[in-house]
């Protein structure tokens, strides 16, 4: 449910930082699986 509020909270224009769990995978976009996801400029 956690991942669900960060993604909810999230707005184009924001700045954030990630850390993925694993490797990214090579298609199109890239693939990966969110370890950690935090909003830098809650401002916005």
């Amino acid at each position: 449910m956690r991942q669900l509020q960060i993604f909810l909270a999230a707005v184009i224009g924001q700045k954030v930082r990630y850390w993925v769990e694993g490797g990214v995978d090579e298609s199109f976009p890239a693939q990966a699986r969110a370890r950690k996801i935090e909003i830098m400029n809650k401002d916005l």
